[in-house]
């Protein structure tokens, strides 16, 4: 899946899950996709359109998934999760 709308960024989010990391494998979100390995997560970096389908895509991922950059992209979902969370206590 390529998410072609919006300017490019340089996404850079870690996984927690091998299952996803290996569905990314089969089906890159981008032409310059990397994963590495670090201590059971997953980095993954790839420059994808920055648009409300790249944020859809990344929610669909809920805990299993950690932006990490761009720091505005890291921001809001900090503020997204903080928000869920509020609706709890």
């Amino acid at each position: 899946m390529k998410f072609p709308l919006g300017d490019d960024i340089r996404l850079k989010a870690i996984f927690s899950y091998k299952s996803d990391i290996e569905r990314l494998r089969e089906a890159p979100i981008s032409d310059d996709q990397n994963i590495t390995e670090k201590t059971g997560e997953w980095l993954l970096q790839a420059t994808v359109g920055n648009s409300y389908q790249l944020r859809w895509w990344l929610r669909g991922y809920g805990e299993r998934v950690k932006v990490k950059g761009p720091i505005g992209l890291r921001k809001e979902f900090e503020e997204l999760a903080a928000n869920m969370a509020a609706l709890y206590i």
